[in-house]
């Protein structure tokens, strides 16, 4: 995800050394070298769908679900389009100079990034849909089974269970012997009862009627 912005900031390095060696001379070399770099480091910016978001969701999606993950750099990328703004009307109204790349950018990037989340939502959506309606038609359901801690709260639990998939949450105690099993839609279930501090060691001695 990040060759792309570190290619234009090596060619724009590149160009700008050719261009003070004197090996190549003129304006051009000089512009080409800013623009490449200035184009690495605005994909850098933490907002989808610029590399940078996509690098900061990859991140995220590791401690949370892929929607939640792609949540943070979407917003930052209207909080920045939003900030780009702002900058322009400061410009125009305070020194008659408007700033119209950060005009362009802001108007490019605040659409994009509020399309992107959708898309990804409404793809995690139909593919939820989808795997309802073949089990319905009589499909197996392939069932993802996940080791968790008796300690952990149930609410962590819930954010490393993998979106979109049946997942089975094995408990183990601290000496790694086997509690009991819990779904996903039965730990969803016990936040909602018992609230966000319950573990899922109280999930389970519930599920056993201690």
């Amino acid at each position: 995800l990040a060759a792309g912005p570190v290619f234009s900031i090596a060619m724009g390095l590149c160009c700008r050394a050719l261009g003070q060696s004197g090996l190549i001379t003129g304006d051009t070399i000089e512009l080409y070298a800013f623009c490449n770099v200035a184009l690495g480091f605005v994909n850098l910016l933490p907002a989808l769908p610029l590399d940078g978001g996509r690098l900061v969701r990859t991140a995220l999606s590791k401690k949370l679900r892929i929607a939640r993950a792609a949540l943070v750099p979407c917003v930052a990328g209207v909080a920045i389009s939003l900030a780009l703004l702002c900058y322009f009307v400061a410009m125009m109204m305070l020194s008659g100079q408007p700033e119209y790349f950060a005009l362009a950018f802001s108007l490019l990037l605040l659409p994009s990034s509020i399309m992107e989340y959708k898309k990804l939502v409404h793809s995690s959506a139909e593919a939820e849909a989808l795997r309802i309606a073949n089990f319905r038609r009589g499909a197996p359901l392939k069932v993802r089974s996940v080791a968790l801690s008796c300690s952990l709260l149930a609410v962590d639990a819930l954010r490393r269970a993998p979106a979109g998939e049946y997942v089975r949450i094995i408990v183990l105690s601290p000496d790694m012997s086997e509690l009991g099993t819990i779904a996903k839609g039965d730990l969803m279930q016990g936040i909602a009862r018992r609230g966000r501090e319950v573990t899922l060691m109280e999930l389970i001695d519930l599920s056993h009627g201690k």
